[in-house]
């Protein structure tokens, strides 16, 4: 549900007070999340007051949830503003002139709030959020890279042997302290075995490479630049462009 949603009201006085709810809202927003706040100890911002339709949906939710089990939640939000529509507009404005209230109260506590954040907080607050956004682009990446069916890269020799050994592991030993053991079989291992292994991974790992390359070209044919990460390739394929709009 869109911040602009949320904020829908259905009279002049109230609409009025959007834009400067939709303000605080994206304030509020900009400067951190709500667990990244307790994490860092900071002061938590204000609490924004709920608007009519909010409030409203709260209240009803549990009662229409009650009486038809069976709806999804899609058809349960749409259950829920089918008895908004037909809500008592003099109870309407109730709720409207509750929110107005709070709303007042909000913004000046939340400009309180902003001024009271000290510069070396908001220098944390900003280092805080481009971690987050950085986290979660990568999350994002990673996700679409699976999506797409990037090629998984192949386990090490070492690896190799620790999967086989895997089933036979002993359940009485902790997780780090068995890899150990396996560590020091490794090392313990005769070298020609221990090639063996190693050979099978290199075999394995130029395979993957193989299909790397064929991956990110066939993923730039497509326009999905932001999975490549061969600069080469990337930049093969910015020339390449720019030579067909020259030749144009």
């Amino acid at each position: 549900m869109s911040v602009f949603r949320l904020f829908s009201f259905s009279n002049n006085s109230v609409k009025s007070c959007r834009n400067l709810l939709c303000s605080s809202f994206l304030e509020q927003r900009a400067l951190i999340s709500g667990k990244t706040i307790k994490q860092l100890g900071i002061p938590t911002p204000p609490k924004r007051p709920c608007t009519p339709y909010i409030r409203f949906f709260q209240n009803i939710r549990p009662k229409i949830k009650e009486n038809n089990p069976d709806l999804n939640p899609k058809e349960l939000v749409k259950a829920i503003a089918q008895e908004w529509s037909k809500y008592d507009p003099e109870k309407k404005k109730l709720l409207q002139k509750e929110f107005l209230s709070e709303l007042e109260v909000y913004l000046k506590n939340f400009e309180a709030y902003k001024q009271s954040i000290t510069p070396e907080q908001q220098n944390l607050i900003n280092s805080t959020k481009e971690k987050e956004k950085q986290a979660k682009e990568q999350a994002r990446i990673h996700s679409k890279k699976e999506s797409l069916g990037k090629p998984k890269k192949p386990p090490t020799g070492f690896l190799k042997f620790l999967m086989e050994r895997k089933s036979q592991k002993d359940e009485s030993l902790k997780y780090t302290d068995w890899v150990r053991q396996i560590a020091r079989e490794w090392e313990m291992m005769p070298e020609e075995r221990k090639d063996q292994y190693k050979e099978e991974a290199k075999i394995a790992l130029d395979k993957y490479k193989s299909d790397m390359l064929a991956w990110e070209e066939s993923m730039i044919r497509q326009g999905h630049i932001d999975v490549v990460r061969n600069k080469e390739l990337l930049e093969s394929s910015s020339t390449k462009k720019q030579s067909s709009k020259t030749t144009a």
